[in-house]
């Protein structure tokens, strides 16, 4: 990163590290990241919380902290499920 001391947003942020820390393209390429930036951005529009979110789908929090976060060990079709049930909300 520069050594002043210049804010980047998530997206200039995240092509900074990819390209200091080119090993972690395939985590924030996969598809799981992908869905985990979906449920983010739904719950922000909802002004919801993890617990809020887990609590009202009657998931444990800990495996939805892991699909917030992006874990490709979650299989897509669970975050998918995750992101329909939201979008009803």
């Amino acid at each position: 990163m520069s050594g002043d001391k210049e804010f980047l947003n998530g997206k200039e942020f995240l092509n900074e590290l990819l390209t200091l820390h080119p090993e972690l393209h395939d985590f924030y390429s996969s598809e799981q990241y992908q869905l985990s930036e979906k449920i983010i951005e739904i719950m922000m529009a909802k002004c919801m919380t993890e617990e809020q979110v887990a609590d009202l789908l009657n998931i444990d929090l800990d495996d939805f902290v892991r699909m917030t976060s992006g874990d490709n060990t979650v299989d897509t079709s669970k975050y998918k499920q995750v992101i329909n049930q939201l979008q009803k909300i």
